[in-house]
């Protein structure tokens, strides 16, 4: 599963070596980060900021860097999302409406991303569905409730919010 969030950190992030530190935790968990803006200070009392999308190849691993760059100041400034797939008799047997009820009644945000319905009685239906939360945690209980009902949770690329 593919998780991604945007964070934003300000100060004297060159200086004081806080970006490149950030970039180093980022990297060491083999993660993606591509920087979205920055602002430089261009005299020695301005403040310069940066805000970066990290992508990691699990929820699990974003929660990790999370935590060690937010001891650098970094805030995360967006929700974070990742993608499940169901498979089966989805429609049917109310797995996609359980799910999505689960999704909504925990505080996040869903997608139907790509959906197809059996034509036949024997025919299986498949959807992928992103969910969006508004920190990992929520995301992180939401996945292990809908895992539960039969979702499987897929690495996916990650694209805007």
């Amino acid at each position: 599963m593919s998780s991604y969030c945007n964070v934003e950190v300000k100060g004297h992030i060159f200086d004081s070596l806080t970006l490149s530190k950030i970039m180093d935790v980022i990297l060491s968990h083999n993660a993606d980060c591509e920087v979205e803006d920055i602002k430089i200070g261009l005299k020695k009392n301005d403040r310069s900021s940066v805000k970066i999308r990290i992508t990691a190849d699990s929820a699990e691993i974003l929660s990790k860097i999370l935590e060690k760059i937010k001891q650098h100041g970094a805030l995360v400034i967006n929700d974070v999302s990742s993608f499940i797939e169901l498979r089966g008799h989805i429609v049917d047997s109310f797995t996609l409406p359980k799910i999505l009820d689960t999704i909504l009644d925990n505080g996040a945000k869903c997608k139907i991303e790509n959906i197809k319905i059996g034509k036949e009685i024997d025919s299986v239906s498949s959807t992928i569905i992103k969910i969006t939360a508004n920190n990992l945690k929520s995301l992180h209980s939401i996945l292990d409730k809908v895992i539960k009902e039969g979702a499987s949770v897929i690495p996916s690329d990650i694209t805007s919010i």
